[in-house]
């Protein structure tokens, strides 16, 4: 997931070097630390969050196509080896509606302790 997020960053990243960049740094970078950006070498500095919001506000992503890379973003940032963390997986796991781990190993214990059936 990591290797997937790196390379769509980077393109965004890409193709908004391609854009206005004094425009698309007004909208990123907030109040005064603004004064410190101004190239395409500077791209990097700005938070993925920021890069998305902007590329969407400059018309690089659509409003459905924000939404997918940001879910994908949170997903990156809660539910993978990116930042691991048990509250995240915990989040994660309640957002795609599997409950606490001891919830999940007790209905595997009980699927796995029913009785098979000829040819399953």
């Amino acid at each position: 997931m990591n290797y997937l997020w790196d390379k769509t960053v980077n393109e965004l990243r890409r193709r908004v070097s391609g854009y206005d960049l004094g425009y698309f740094y007004d909208i990123a970078v907030p109040g005064d630390m603004r004064k410190h950006f101004s190239g395409p070498e500077d791209l990097p500095l700005v938070q993925d969050v920021d890069l998305l919001r902007a590329s969407r506000e400059i018309g690089l992503l659509t409003d459905v196509g924000f939404t997918q890379v940001d879910n994908v973003r949170y997903m990156r940032n809660h539910a993978s080896a990116a930042h691991p963390n048990q509250s995240s997986s915990l989040a994660c796991n309640s957002q795609l509606g599997l409950g606490p781990a001891s919830a999940r190993s007790s209905r595997c214990r009980r699927i796995r302790s029913r009785p098979t059936q000829a040819g399953c």
